[in-house]
């Protein structure tokens, strides 16, 4: 597929989560691009402007934390023309896990991309009672499949 649209963005600066609020996930280094999906100065969205099935991941990784109680941390792949496209946030605490251990969250999804101008973006989001924070992540977006 590497003659398809394709990117893979990076970051690891700290993305502070505050409890039970959408953070839309920012990206500061661009790995590879061969279409022009992301704009470092517009470190939040991909834009798509071919049609066709693609193949979306993300991953993040949620910063320990002190607290004793059992929290959530989610991830959300969120397009501009469908709204939510895939979800996916492991319960910290599950199997005597406590939340002083990290959270990883990796989400994958098949997107057809039907608009021309199609924006993509990631939201991270936390249920501790306290502030948290995304620290290394990652997002890969590429063609698979044209439009029929």
């Amino acid at each position: 597929m590497l003659d398809q649209p394709s990117a893979r963005v990076s970051a690891s600066a700290p993305l502070a989560l505050a409890s039970n609020t959408d953070v839309t996930v920012t990206w500061a280094v661009e790995e590879y691009d061969n279409a022009g999906l992301f704009v470092i100065g517009s470190p939040t969205i991909f834009t798509v402007n071919e049609l066709g099935l693609y193949w979306i991941h993300a991953y993040a990784d949620f910063s320990a934390n002190a607290d004793s109680t059992t929290a959530g941390c989610s991830l959300r792949i969120v397009s501009s023309a469908f709204g939510n496209r895939a979800a996916h946030g492991p319960r910290r605490g599950i199997n005597s896990t406590p939340d002083s251990l990290s959270c990883q969250v990796n989400v994958s999804t098949l997107h057809e991309i039907t608009v021309v101008g199609e924006t993509i973006s990631v939201v991270a989001r936390q249920s501790l009672p306290v502030g948290s924070q995304v620290t290394n992540r990652a997002f890969s977006i590429t063609k698979i499949s044209e439009d029929d």
